[in-house]
Formats: C-alpha cells, structure tokens, sequence
C-alpha cells in the first residue's frame, strides 16, 4: 500500500508542476485546450520523468557530482523539451503547448520543477 501512495504522490506533483508553470507563467508557456493539455502534457511529463529522468542521471553522474547538483537543471531543461517535442509530434492530440524565450523560459521552468521534485522528494522520504 505504501507504493501505491507514492506512486499517486508522484503523479499529483508532476501534474502540480505542469498546472504550475502554465498557469504562473503564461508568459513563457503557453497551452491551449487546458484540460486536454494537462492530461496530454502531464502523461508525457510524468512517464519522461519516471522513465527517462532516472537513466539521464545515471549517465551524467560524474558531473551531477563535479557541478554539485547544478547539471540537474540540465536535465531537468532535457525533460521539458522532450516534453515539448512529443507534444508537437503528436498532432492528432489536438494540444498546443509551447515554451517561449528558449533560454529564461526553461530555466524558470526547470526552477519551477526542481522545487516542487524537491518538496516531493522530501515528502516521501518522511513518510
């Protein structure tokens, strides 16, 4: 039982973190479609992020380490622009989500999520 409430904290955060960066910062994302664009946007957050995240950190490791903690925003910027890349891909979904002014509108966004993966990760861990 204690999985399956991780695993539902893991899916609230991660759409937290999508409602978040949409709707505080509209101008450096937008979203048309808001309710079909969380869901679409927060599946293929959540899988990259419960998928990909994990072997992205273990490849970059070495340098997780040398730039004390700092190349996680990196990663988290690779995860956002995944996400935004499938979303384009995907045109039959009918869901528009873009990312503006490439360079501060990620670092915000990856801010954003680095903050609320943190709170999480310290939630879980408690518990």
């Amino acid at each position: 039982m204690n999985f399956i409430k991780k695993i539902i904290l893991w899916i609230l955060a991660s759409w937290l973190a999508v409602f978040a960066t949409t709707y505080y910062f509209p101008e450096y994302v937008s979203v048309e479609w808001w309710i079909r664009a969380f869901w679409v946007v927060w599946f293929i957050f959540w899988t990259l992020n419960y998928f990909i995240k994990p072997v992205l950190k273990l490849i970059s490791l070495p340098l997780v380490f040398l730039s004390a903690w700092l190349f996680t925003f990196l990663i988290n910027w690779i995860v956002i622009y995944l996400t935004e890349y499938f979303v384009k891909m995907s045109p039959n979904l009918w869901v528009v989500f873009e990312i503006h002014w490439w360079f501060v509108s990620y670092l915000i966004v990856a801010v954003v999520l680095w903050v609320i993966n943190y709170i999480t990760h310290w939630f879980v861990d408690i518990k």
